[in-house]
């Protein structure tokens, strides 16, 4: 016969579980091989805009004395995403969007990287500080993408910030493994 606790245990394991799964179906992590659809977006009946939910995860997966592993990618909140409009224009700018997070996971790793490992060894907010560097130079840089593709109205524009956008995650090639594994 089951007790109290253990009805308890299981029910928090199921939701916990549930969570997860949950929470993992309404985001994407950034692949090269996926592609974001309108599928992708909550509906919002009436509107002339679409917004993409974007950002930018450092999530601990070991940390101890010796060794610090790290994932740090690009994903897409399905459920904090909106569209009104089904344009493949602003459907390409949009992806555009998710591109440019992933561009900016490469240049957090990047910076990780170059940063002295005794740092973070010593003081785990080191992480911190770069991350808030990192996502206040990729605000700066998807609002300047929106100004100057008037949010995907200046097709000649948004095709220069492809190329842009393209060439960059070339040159930052390296660093296209979320993982991070830092050793003392």
């Amino acid at each position: 016969m089951f007790k109290k606790a253990n009805y308890l245990s299981l029910f928090f394991l199921t939701f916990l579980t549930t969570s997860v799964l949950f929470a993992q179906k309404n985001v994407i992590k950034w692949n090269k091989n996926v592609q974001l659809t309108w599928k992708d977006f909550n509906e919002k009946k009436g509107s002339e805009l679409a917004y993409s939910a974007v950002a930018i995860k450092l999530k601990p997966l070991i940390s101890n004395t010796k060794r610090i592993q790290l994932e740090v990618y690009a994903y897409f909140d399905k459920k904090k995403s909106r569209t009104g409009i089904y344009d493949d224009h602003v459907l390409k700018h949009e992806q555009l969007h998710f591109l440019i997070g992933e561009l900016f996971a490469r240049k957090l790793r990047k910076k990780i990287l170059y940063t002295d490992r005794q740092k973070f060894f010593k003081d785990r907010n080191e992480f911190n500080k770069l991350y808030q560097e990192n996502y206040k130079e990729y605000l700066e840089y998807q609002k300047l993408y929106d100004q100057e593709t008037t949010y995907s109205v200046n097709r000649a524009a948004q095709q220069k910030w492809v190329k842009k956008v393209g060439k960059e995650l070339t040159d930052y090639n390296r660093f296209k493994n979320p993982i991070i594994d830092l050793r003392k």
